[in-house]
């Protein structure tokens, strides 16, 4: 199968069919469920507004301390609810839950929701009348199309001055990044501010954030965060070992 054997990560619907699908055909790969389909799974069960959000925020809690008091509040907020979870998601929710993501890869997704939308693109140039060698036709000349535009848009963002309210020295990283990834390590600039150095040895600074320790490694631009173990952008540990290290600087973005 070519290039896609080396597939790491599949964001999928809920459906069973789908994760069977891909397990007999990637079987080393790792499968989460889209979390815009999982939470709208889990609102559709309450009308309670209060509820809503916290099935939310059980969904998107980044620390198992935070997931666990969610859980717990759910139940004691509604025990039907509680039990639905605990019967139908709780066994797989390594799958959905970000706070046991662990060190799956996903490059800052966790939605199927942008390929999905191709879809009503397509299908204003497919009839279901078409042939299939019509369609095959169609297809290729408006995936070049939009390859074209792709490199047109590509362009005019290279050619784009930005200003940033953010150290100097980061001002190389941001103007290389993609919009998306630009606009995630902005975020991740803002809570910088929370983070400080506790402790320095060497290539390795132990960083305190929020009650919760850090490790950045300077020789290999890595840190043990789930932010950069899952998207592989540059986390606020990283920015702050950036700014502080100036031997930091080419390697983060070479």
């Amino acid at each position: 199968m070519g290039d896609t054997m080396l597939t790491e990560t599949f964001v999928m619907d809920c459906a069973r069919c789908e994760s069977a699908a891909v397990r007999i055909t990637h079987g080393h790969a790792n499968i989460m469920l889209c979390a815009f389909h999982v939470i709208r799974a889990f609102r559709k069960k309450t009308n309670d507004k209060i509820l809503k959000t916290y099935l939310t925020r059980l969904v998107t809690a980044e620390t198992v301390g935070r997931f666990n008091q969610y859980y717990r509040i759910i139940n004691r907020r509604d025990r039907s609810i509680g039990q639905y979870l605990s019967r139908y998601w709780m066994a797989r929710k390594t799958m959905w839950a970000r706070a046991f993501y662990g060190d799956v890869l996903t490059l800052g997704n966790s939605t199927n929701n942008r390929v999905e939308s191709l879809n009503r693109q397509v299908k204003r140039y497919v009839r279901k009348s078409d042939s299939l060698y019509k369609c095959m036709y169609k297809a290729l000349k408006w995936s070049e199309m939009m390859s074209t535009r792709r490199s047109v848009e590509d362009q005019l963002i290279a050619g784009r001055y930005y200003k940033y309210n953010a150290p100097q020295r980061l001002i190389p990283l941001l103007n290389i990044l993609t919009p998306f990834a630009r606009s995630k390590v902005l975020y991740e600039l803002k809570q910088m501010r929370f983070v400080y150095v506790e402790y320095e040895s060497g290539d390795g600074l132990l960083m305190f954030d929020r009650g919760q320790h850090y490790e950045v490694d300077i020789s290999i631009c890595q840190c043990n965060c789930s932010m950069f173990m899952m998207c592989r952008y540059p986390c606020r540990h990283m920015l702050l070992a950036y700014v502080k290290r100036r031997n930091l600087t080419g390697k983060l973005y070479q």
